[in-house]
């Protein structure tokens, strides 16, 4: 898709005006517009532009142009957690293994996946210099990859300006840069560490390591290009060649849960990155349990016939075992016989899980409409017009749903972040307390529903860690 110049300073001007963003790479603007209006079935930029402005969903949509504009807008320790989680738990976790290990099999491995210009592996490598636990006789390999040969080529080069450096300090940039006009040069001793080669996650063969196995793979902000089938199809491949004790690191909001059980959530400070899990690899795969999930009924229906009841119970069925796009066939096809509070409800849920926020709005609205005393159709409501920023709508509805069911606890959870959001930091805390003490009636183990896959014992920890985080900024 091609844009003139007075479609280009209609979309920047817009982004500028609606989100605060000055887009300052034109062919970067042009490519995320092309893919983007594709996707949704836009084949001239003013069409889609429109649908950006004016649609109710255009704010969803803009967020999702705003990540492929901003994907490569990299920078040296993005996200600044997960560089936490790697220099204070994975690497000192690694080294120790790599120092009982046979000399041949010694070295440190790390895949980037969708290094973009180079800045993670280059951060990665400065990571493990500096680790105390790092053996200076341990070798380390660093691959970078990606699909756009533009980017590598301005990975090999190792020049950045300062904006790509802003969370570099200044004992970093002058031990590991030399100056050169306005820009920075990283130094030989990072630049050894890390090689660049084109790879397109799609392809049947995947990289493997010097070493054998990688150690640690790095993914972030890469999945937003797939559908669920082929992010489910790279992550089977990254345990086949990821170690048993390895490490995934995806982009802070991408989750993976139901979408592939090789890998476990594990919480490292304010943030979370997956551990292969060797269980799932060593044992033949068993039908997943059933989810526990509370239905709150609070109107007398009349008996349905048992075949309608039937389809029901198939697209609950295929609810708990994740089969999402059959669920969704099931319900629709029920929904058109028996237009009631429970299909709806299960519909929001289903349509949720897929991602399709609109049409899970839609349901939650139609559960309201048939069970104005069920919580958890106030809740999905709530949490998709957190996710699309429309804060008051978000908190009429969790707070809605907390006034029909006070311990609530994932609507605390979900109302606290609002009020981080809009850094409302003492109704955030409250709101935090009231999640852990919610969380503290139920069983530590059982997963949370709709919270991405999460454990009753995680999100309360994840809780308190953000409640102290809050804490800490309001003295």
């Amino acid at each position: 898709m091609q844009l003139d110049q007075k479609e280009i300073k209609l979309f920047k001007d817009f982004i500028k005006a609606t989100a605060g963003i000055q887009i300052q790479n034109n062919d970067r603007l042009v490519k995320a517009v092309s893919i983007r209006a594709e996707k949704q079935g836009f084949f001239k930029p003013y069409n889609y532009f429109k649908y950006l402005k004016y649609h109710p969903l255009g704010s969803v949509e803009l967020r999702n142009l705003l990540t492929l504009i901003t994907i490569n807008e990299s920078s040296f320790f993005r996200n600044e957690n997960q560089y936490e989680a790697l220099r204070k738990m994975v690497l000192p976790c690694l080294f120790k293994n790599k120092k009982k290990e046979s000399s041949r099999k010694r070295g440190v491995s790390v895949w980037s996946a969708g290094c973009s210009s180079g800045e993670e592996p280059y951060s990665i490598a400065i990571e493990i210099l500096e680790n105390p636990e790092y053996p200076k006789s341990c070798e380390v390999e660093i691959l970078g990859t990606d699909v756009d040969k533009s980017m590598l080529k301005e990975a090999k080069k190792a020049t950045y300006n300062k904006w790509r450096l802003r969370n570099v300090d200044k004992v970093r940039l002058q031990k590991y840069f030399n100056k050169e006009g306005k820009f920075f040069r990283l130094k030989p001793k990072v630049r050894d560490l890390c090689s660049f080669d084109y790879h397109n996650l799609i392809d049947e063969v995947y990289p493997q390591s010097f070493f054998g196995k990688w150690d640690i793979i790095f993914c972030k902000n890469v999945f937003i290009y797939f559908n669920i089938d082929t992010i489910r199809n790279v992550l089977d491949r990254f345990a086949q060649i990821i170690r048993d004790d390895g490490f995934l690191f995806l982009g802070h909001s991408e989750s993976i849960y139901k979408v592939s059980d090789k890998f476990k959530p594990v919480k490292c400070g304010s943030t979370f990155i997956y551990k292969r899990d060797r269980e799932k690899k060593e044992k033949p795969e068993e039908p997943r349990k059933r989810l526990k999930v509370r239905h709150v009924h609070t109107e007398k229906t009349e008996p349905v016939e048992e075949n309608t009841e039937k389809i029901y119970r198939q697209s609950y069925e295929e609810y708990i075992k994740e089969h999402y796009i059959k669920a969704g066939k099931y319900i629709e096809k029920y929904l058109e016989k028996e237009n009631d509070m429970k299909g709806n409800l299960l519909a929001s849920k289903i349509f949720f899980e897929q991602n399709k926020m609109d049409r899970a709005l839609d349901y939650a609205h139609k559960t309201i409409e048939k069970g104005y005393l069920n919580p958890l159709g106030y809740f999905v409501a709530g949490i998709i017009n957190l996710n699309k920023e429309n804060y008051p709508e978000a908190e009429k509805y969790l707070k809605k749903a907390l006034y029909l069911k006070k311990n609530f606890a994932l609507a605390h959870f979900r109302l606290a972040e609002l009020y981080e959001n809009k850094t409302n930091y003492n109704k955030a805390i409250l709101e935090y307390r009231n999640a852990i003490m919610s969380f503290g009636e139920l069983i530590d183990e059982e997963p949370v529903e709709l919270a991405g896959g999460f454990t009753v014992k995680t999100m309360s920890e994840l809780s308190e860690s953000k409640m102290k985080r809050l804490q800490s900024l309001s003295n």
